[in-house]
């Protein structure tokens, strides 16, 4: 499904989604799941929507610069055992357009459960 997609679509800045978050949630760790390119992730660096980036990809891509990022994953968040992350560790997550494509969705509220801080954010969006 994926290989079928523009390349351009892995690279896509979702600033939209990052202008959701609250001024109080800013500057912290930020986790994006669905991250393709982690074009986003950069962008929230850059422009302190986050002090620490974190992403998590179903395929691994050419453009993703692994050497940018605080942590980075590529596999299927359903049939990962264990994430390389911190409990609790982070204030905001993102996931867009991800969320429809999953088979069991009380795992990955888990996830976010299990990763959020007790003061977090997380910013979900879908494609129409």
């Amino acid at each position: 499904m994926y290989d079928q997609k523009d390349s351009s679509y892995f690279h896509n800045v979702r600033k939209e989604l990052l202008d959701l978050i609250p001024e109080t949630n800013r500057g912290g760790r930020v986790l994006e799941i669905g991250a393709g390119s982690g074009s986003t992730l950069r962008y929230a660096k850059e422009h302190h929507y986050a002090k620490e980036i974190f992403g998590i990809e179903l395929c691994a891509l050419e453009s993703q610069d692994m050497d940018a990022f605080d942590g980075f994953v590529i596999g299927d968040i359903e049939s990962m055992e264990s994430l390389p992350f911190e409990k609790g560790s982070f204030d905001v997550i993102l996931c867009a357009d991800v969320l429809e494509h999953l088979i069991d969705h009380k795992l990955t509220w888990n996830l976010f459960d299990e990763f959020l801080a007790t003061q977090y954010y997380l910013v979900v969006g879908k494609s129409c």
